[in-house]
C-alpha cells in the first residue's frame, strides 16, 4: 500500500520525469488551505476651530487574528521527508509560503492640523 499524505496525495506517485520529457501532473495539484485577512480602519475628523482641527485614527491589520497556514512543500527533493505538508505559516522565511504571517497589530494615530 502507498503511504498516503493528508491531503489524499501519494508521495510515490511524484517522481522526476526523465529529461526532455514532460510530466503528467496537472497544474495546482498542491493547493494550501484559504487565506483570510481582514484590515479595518476608523477615522474621526473633528473641527476646534475654524483653523484647526484634529484627526483621530485606529487602524487594525489582521482585525480578526486569523492564522493563515502555507502552502504545501512542492520540491521534489524533498520527496522522502516534507513534500506534500504544510510546514509553516504564510508569509514565512520559505518559499512555500505567501501573504504576511502577522498577528493582530493596533495601532492608532492623532493628528492636529493648523
Amino acid at each position: 500500500m502507498l503511504p498516503k499524505l493528508r491531503n489524499g496525495l501519494t508521495r510515490v506517485a511524484f517522481v522526476p520525469n526523465a529529461i526532455g520529457t514532460f510530466g503528467d501532473t496537472g497544474k495546482n495539484v498542491l493547493r494550501g488551505p484559504r487565506f483570510f485577512d481582514t484590515d479595518l480602519a476608523v477615522v474621526k475628523n473633528a473641527k476646534i476651530t475654524e483653523r484647526l482641527s484634529l484627526e483621530f485614527r485606529a487602524e487594525f491589520f489582521n482585525a480578526f487574528n486569523n492564522v493563515n497556514f502555507g502552502r504545501p512543500d512542492s520540491n521534489l527533493a524533498d520527496i522522502s521527508s516534507t513534500y506534500g505538508q504544510i510546514t509553516g505559516m504564510a508569509g514565512g522565511s520559505s518559499s512555500n509560503t505567501y501573504g504576511t504571517a502577522q498577528p493582530r497589530i493596533i495601532q492608532f494615530g492623532l493628528k492636529l492640523a493648523f
